[in-house]
């Protein structure tokens, strides 16, 4: 019987050489790859990002996400085998030989000094900027009363969060979310939303506190955890709302970090939101106790 090796197709197709060869221009910022939507046309703006991870999503109107098979298939149509055969299926006989198993990039080891196997260590220049965007924000009441009344969040929501730190605003009035492994600078230019990272690599933002919580809530986005974070979650002291960087991000190397934890999985259900939330069940199976999942905008499951 044969069968497609998606990972070989996907590792042989780099996503950024395959954006090049589409024709598709990138540029670097922060710790991303971003440019013009391909999907809806987009004309200003770079709301198509791509990932060191090999993934790829867009922050404007289609909202897609996905691998550079994905992306084949977005832009050439058929079905996602079809995609794969396109750019060059390898098929392997899977009932005569072994799977090939491909190298993978080792994971990082815990020691005393990076006790979270954090992705990007920053520098005190790097920490002395994080300090001063909160500072920034906790400084301008107009600043917290705007986000406030925009996302419909109650001020000492956003107050204590610049205490923590862990939201601030940059120099330019940008509004940043503050990472134990970097700053990610969210704004609008000509209608268009803008991601990207200041310095440092995409992480989980709030995990620092992860050992004083027996229950966590894992969030696709800043916006979503803090709705949690402003609904009370977190008052017992033993609640935690911690959100990914983006919906495509992997969460395998830190997994043993959520030992023991009730866990929540908490994303929408779109098509971004339930691949998010598969990678989650899937990657805290065997560490969560429980594991529950929680669409935000629908209903609630239990995984053992």
């Amino acid at each position: 019987m044969n069968s497609i090796d998606f990972d070989t197709i996907r590792a042989r197709h780099p996503l950024a050489q395959y954006c090049a060869g589409r024709g598709i221009k990138l540029r670097r910022s922060g710790g991303s790859l971003v440019g013009k939507c391909p999907m809806h046309g987009e004309i200003n703006g770079a709301a198509f990002v791509v990932f060191d991870d090999g993934r790829w999503r867009c922050f404007g109107k289609c909202g897609k996400s996905g691998d550079v098979i994905d992306l084949e298939q977005a832009l050439g149509g058929g079905t996602l085998a079809e995609a794969a055969e396109r750019l060059g299926a390898q098929h392997q006989q899977t009932q005569q030989q072994e799977p090939k198993v491909l190298k993978q990039e080792p994971t990082p080891a815990m020691t005393k000094d990076n006790p979270f196997i954090l992705p990007y260590r920053m520098a005190d220049r790097e920490r002395r900027l994080c300090v001063e965007a909160a500072e920034r924000l906790l400084a301008s009441e107009s600043a917290i009363k705007s986000i406030a009344h925009q996302r419909k969040w109650k001020a000492e929501t956003i107050r204590n969060l610049a205490r923590d730190p862990a939201l601030g605003v940059t120099a330019d009035r940008k509004l940043a979310f503050l990472y134990e492994s970097g700053m990610k600078v969210r704004s609008r230019e000509k209608g268009e939303r803008q991601i990207r990272w200041a310095f440092g690599k995409p992480w989980l933002w709030r995990f620092g506190y992860i050992n004083q919580a027996d229950t966590v809530f894992v969030c696709e986005g800043e916006t979503d955890a803090i709705t949690l974070i402003d609904s009370g979650l977190e008052e017992d002291g033993k609640t935690l709302v911690v959100a990914l960087p983006s919906a495509s991000f992997r969460i395998d190397r830190w997994v043993s970090l959520f030992a023991g934890k009730k866990v929540i999985v908490a994303t929408d259900s779109d098509e971004a939101g339930l691949k998010a939330a598969e990678h989650l069940v899937v990657a805290l199976r065997r560490w969560a106790r429980p594991l529950e999942r929680l669409e935000l905008n629908g209903g609630h499951e239990h995984h053992g």
